[in-house]
């Protein structure tokens, strides 16, 4: 049920939604000075959800900054949470890697470098409907068909949210005896406070390896400041689903 309640209470949170209401609400309120501050509201709120610098700040204050490899001390174990590809099954067959694809290719990139001795894949279907094939089983066979052998992966297949990940990658851990090894937990930078939380509280030991920094503190073009950005309606829309989420985890005691 809390999986289900999490998956609809993500619609109320975009901003696309609010600002849809309030463009019904301009069409059909009949009274024109009301019409008037519906519309000037709208406009206000459309350039604020839209603004690159505004949505930029307010996601550098909240997401885990990335670190150089180079300062990454050697584990065990890295950890690689899901959501980072998808399975087009149809005569292609072919994997993606989505907007979280780099939690896959920096986690191979830590293995190469001897950073890492394992990667454990945590993912299975976040859809309500499900899938056909788990994500951790499509990247099983991508890491085979690159090389990287089978003694050194681990894949959790159950999970289809964060809370799910550490849990379910605790049961694996504790079965092969990998308990109190020393993991690096992998994952986006706006995920990683929640995530971070959510394994602590499994009494997991795990250090945090941010992907996918937002915030670009080199990225200052004249309309990043002006121009209304599709972009940054969205990245406020992660913003918010992690900071929600974040809430209502630490109130169902998962967190």
């Amino acid at each position: 049920m809390f999986f289900i309640l999490s998956k609809i209470l993500r619609l109320l949170l975009y901003p696309t939604t609010w600002i849809f209401i309030l463009l019904i609400l301009t069409l059909t309120i009949k009274n024109a000075k009301r019409k008037k501050v519906v519309a000037f509201f709208t406009l206000i709120l459309f350039f604020l959800v839209s603004n690159g610098y505004i949505i930029s700040k307010l996601i550098s204050y909240y997401e885990t900054p990335l670190v150089p490899i180079s300062k990454i001390n050697n584990y065990d174990l890295g950890i690689v949470l899901g959501g980072a590809s998808r399975l087009v099954e149809s005569d292609t067959n072919r994997l993606f890697l989505g907007p979280s694809g780099d939690r896959i290719v920096q986690a191979i990139q830590l293995y190469k470098l001897g950073k890492i001795k394992k990667i454990l894949f945590s993912g299975g279907s976040g859809n309500l409907a499900g899938t056909k094939t788990p994500e951790a089983m499509m990247v099983k066979k991508y890491f085979l068909q690159i090389g990287i052998p089978e003694l050194d992966m681990i894949f959790e297949q159950k999970s289809r949210n964060t809370y799910e990940n550490a849990l379910f990658t605790k049961q694996i851990l504790a079965d092969s005896q990998w308990i109190d090894k020393k993991c690096l937990l992998i994952t986006s930078s706006l995920h990683m406070p929640r995530s971070m939380a959510i394994f602590k509280k499994q009494k997991l030991d795990v250090a945090p390896f941010s992907i996918d920094q937002m915030y670009d503190p080199a990225y200052r073009d004249f309309d990043f400041y002006i121009a209304p950005k599709t972009e940054s309606i969205q990245m406020l829309e992660n913003l918010l689903h992690e900071i929600i989420g974040f809430i209502t985890y630490k109130m169902m005691g998962y967190c």
